[in-house]
């Protein structure tokens, strides 16, 4: 019972995190309502069909956990995928640039003048050898 009701508050908190992102409202909502129901049914689960045919109410119970994993596995994702979006986005906003500094090229690559430079004219004389102009 004690490991259901931290996973629940866990569950819980995870969807608070998810409406904090801007997660879509219908799975915040979904979350939300899955979070009060799961220990309700746990509370009363007991006084519902008593006798032997109570291992479908226990059946239901796990399956409402069940459920409320795969919610908390798929929310953790968009939570996550929100999280580097918005890391993302900061990384590709245009930095402003000080006056008379050029923007240095990546490490590795090319300057287009020394890309230009590399390059060399090759002409041939009327001999067939090579004549750098």
């Amino acid at each position: 019972m004690l490991v259901g009701m931290l996973f629940d508050l866990a569950f819980a908190l995870l969807v608070v995190l998810a409406a904090v992102a801007g997660i879509r409202r219908s799975a915040v909502l979904a979350g939300i309502a899955l979070a009060v129901v799961i220990p309700l049914f746990g509370v009363v689960q007991p006084r519902i069909l008593p006798g032997p045919e109570h291992w479908i109410v226990r059946t239901a119970h796990l399956l409402l956990g069940v459920i409320a994993m795969v919610m908390a596995a798929r929310l953790a994702g968009f939570v996550d995928s929100a999280r580097t979006g918005a890391a993302r986005e900061r990384k590709l906003r245009p930095t402003r640039l000080l006056r008379g500094s050029k923007p240095r090229p990546a490490e590795g690559s090319l300057s287009q003048s020394d890309a230009l430079s590399r390059h060399k004219v090759v002409a041939t004389d009327g001999d067939g050898r090579a004549a750098r102009t």
